[in-house]
């Protein structure tokens, strides 16, 4: 069955500032309109989507990304098939047998001595670094293992153990859940329930905060920080509140119409029915 889309629409946006209204359980509940404006900002189109039908067409009162209007919203995908994930798994075991025969092959002919390309086994070159003291600070030290190309040089990095907290800059509470992340790379971590994060990172780096309905921050990594970084963040000016308008649009075509349609279709042009 072919699912209509929604489009979540604010025609008038309320003229109340989202920081000046009182925090509740469901959002903050605002004084002018006497309604509880719901924090849309950090929900999936699925969690959306859930909320509104909750509502079963009564009034609803939220605020939401910019980027989260005027668009369809994503239905949560359906369940796949049990039998669909026991046939992609045999596959899967069907497609090893080969490499694993090959694998095995390869270590009986070349065992003890060096295996040719392709075969499995390659040099894993690293290089301990040294706990070493930067610009005088005896707390910023490295003992983790880097990777070095065979050959190659590298240049000594140094990590720092940063630890800090995240407020928020209008009302000065601590934020849980923020995003940190040393640009360029994989590794972050999120804020606690009182807004404290730690994690190594290397001198010289810079940390990322970001928070879903919040203007992103960036912060430079340098031994003068003494590895604290506390960060205010301020709230996205462009998130929008005010009353829900949901707008369903209904496909062009359904399976079943247009099957019936080409079946028709000789009758059609026959004049026969």
């Amino acid at each position: 069955m072919t699912r209509a889309t929604i489009h979540v629409q604010i025609p008038r946006p309320c003229g109340e500032a989202w920081e000046a209204m009182t925090p509740t359980t469901q959002g903050r509940h605002c004084a002018a309109c006497q309604h509880t404006v719901t924090d849309f900002t950090q929900r999936t189109d699925a969690e959306i989507l859930a909320l509104l039908r909750q509502a079963a067409g009564g009034r609803v009162c939220g605020r939401f990304r910019a980027e989260q209007l005027d668009r369809a919203l994503v239905h949560a995908p359906a369940a796949a098939p049990r039998w669909r994930a026991w046939v992609l798994a045999a596959a899967a075991l069907w497609g090893l047998l080969p490499t694993a025969a090959r694998s095995q092959e390869l270590r009986s002919t070349h065992s003890g001595g060096p295996v040719p390309a392709g075969g499995g086994r390659t040099a894993d070159l690293t290089e301990q670094l040294p706990n070493a003291a930067v610009s005088g600070n005896p707390d910023v030290s490295s003992d983790t293992t880097r990777k070095m190309p065979p050959g190659g040089t590298m240049a000594p990095l140094y990590l720092q153990h940063i630890s800090g907290r995240v407020i928020e800059a209008h009302s000065g509470e601590t934020m849980p859940g923020v995003t940190v992340r040393v640009a360029g790379t994989t590794v972050g971590v999120s804020t606690n329930a009182d807004g404290y994060y730690e994690l190594d990172a290397p001198v010289g780096g810079t940390l990322l905060f970001s928070s879903i309905g919040y203007t992103n921050r960036e912060q430079p990594i340098s031994a003068a920080s003494e590895g604290k970084i506390n960060i205010n963040m301020s709230l996205n000016e462009q998130a929008l509140s005010g009353i829900v308008v949901t707008t369903y649009v209904r496909p062009w075509y359904s399976p079943r119409g247009l099957w019936y349609s080409i079946r028709s279709l000789p009758r059609r042009l026959t004049g026969r029915w």
